[in-house]
């Protein structure tokens, strides 16, 4: 009976956490992701997994007549599985996640055309590809001081913002 109550009992608070999330520091009691990128196994949801898989496994060796002793061997094994397994399964899912952040560097070198002239002094605009294939349109100045006229093709040597600073490129 106990082992079934721990784990209903921490399945119960797993769905919570995961339908209402974590609140300020109680996602990561002890754990070793202090921003750094690395996942802990001592998070909320690692040390739910782990009482559910120990509750689960051990009522099922109760119930099916075994010893105390086995079931706690038996929670101990299935518990760190499932934190485990529960691991696999976040770091698939964040790998799925997409990311259309542009970074400064993304735009360095980027090759395009103009979409509206670039006075010599004056702002204009750009249709650029970038380095991950995507088209973005930027404001633009010319970098030698010069018009670029619209349709000649450009090239990205400094993007400050969502400016860039481009040079028309001879031999497009």
């Amino acid at each position: 009976m106990y082992f079934l109550t721990i784990a209903v009992v921490a399945a119960v608070m797993f769905l919570a956490s995961l339908l209402f999330g974590d609140h300020g520091d109680i996602g990561d009691v002890g754990g070793f992701d202090h921003g750094h990128g690395h996942d802990s196994h001592f998070s909320i949801q690692s040390l739910l997994l782990f009482c559910i898989g120990f509750g689960a496994s051990g009522a099922i060796v109760r119930a099916e007549g075994g010893d105390t002793n086995v079931a706690v061997i038996a929670g101990l094994i299935f518990g760190v599985a499932a934190v485990f397994g529960g691991s696999k399964i976040t770091k698939f899912f964040q790998r799925q996640e997409g990311d259309s952040t542009l970074r400064a560097d993304d735009l360095k070198g980027a090759k395009g055309y103009v979409t509206m002239e670039i006075p010599a002094s004056g702002c204009g605009e750009v249709l650029i590809t970038d380095r991950r294939g995507l088209h973005v349109y930027r404001r633009a100045y010319s970098e030698q001081e010069t018009v670029i006229l619209v349709n000649k093709p450009i090239e990205v040597n400094m993007n400050v913002g969502d400016v860039v600073y481009v040079k028309e490129r001879m031999n497009a």
